[in-house]
């Protein structure tokens, strides 16, 4: 009980935090379809994915291994609306086939690893209420500077953005992990071109 508390009090401060900066939360499910999971990533990086005993639908057949699909389908629905300056993020649990033994971890007893994760997107053009002139497209260290932020609200500090990520949906030219003592944690960059197409995002 003590452990979620101070988790949900973490995600309350998180979000506040967020919202402040112009971001808006994305509320989706944490089920999909391996067709709309495979526009945004690899097969090694799918087959982690855990499969519906009994789906209500297809649509809603597998767990999510990650926000990322659910988030980009987000932006799929503003861009077809023509709304292409977006901010938002996404706080929920994942899931996905544990990788190591039960035995090392009695949490993994059903061989499903849950974890909480937060993802941040930023499209379109740079916000700013008080430059007159013309708007430049965010970048790699606009989300940096937002990733920082969240660091400091929590007091985390030595966190490095190391170059590159292993992860199949960045741009292997404009991304970076994000490492504490030694442990990666994280990634951010710019969506690799191949999931842009995929999910229709032309910006």
């Amino acid at each position: 009980v003590v452990e979620f508390l101070a988790i949900w009090i973490l995600a309350r401060r998180i979000r506040r935090h967020l919202a402040s900066l112009g971001f808006f939360e994305a509320l989706n499910y944490g089920f999909t379809s391996p067709e709309i999971l495979a526009k945004a990533h690899s097969e090694e990086e799918l087959r982690v994915a855990i499969p519906i005993a009994n789906p209500v639908t297809s649509d809603y057949s597998v767990m999510k291994p990650s926000l990322l699909s659910g988030m980009l389908s987000n932006v799929q629905h503003n861009f077809a609306h023509k709304r292409k300056d977006l901010r938002i993020f996404e706080g929920r649990r994942v899931f996905r086939m544990a990788e190591s033994p039960a035995s090392a971890d009695p949490r993994l007893e059903t061989g499903v690893k849950e974890d909480i994760h937060l993802g941040i997107l930023m499209t379109g053009s740079e916000v700013d209420e008080f430059w007159q002139g013309k708007a430049s497209l965010v970048d790699f260290y606009s989300i940096k500077g937002t990733l920082e932020s969240v660091f400091e609200l929590l007091n985390l500090s030595g966190i490095q953005f190391q170059p590159g990520s292993e992860k199949s949906f960045l741009h292997p030219g404009q991304s970076a992990t994000l490492v504490l003592q030694n442990r990666p944690f994280g990634c951010v960059g710019r969506l690799h071109p191949r999931v842009e197409k995929n999910f229709d995002l032309d910006q």
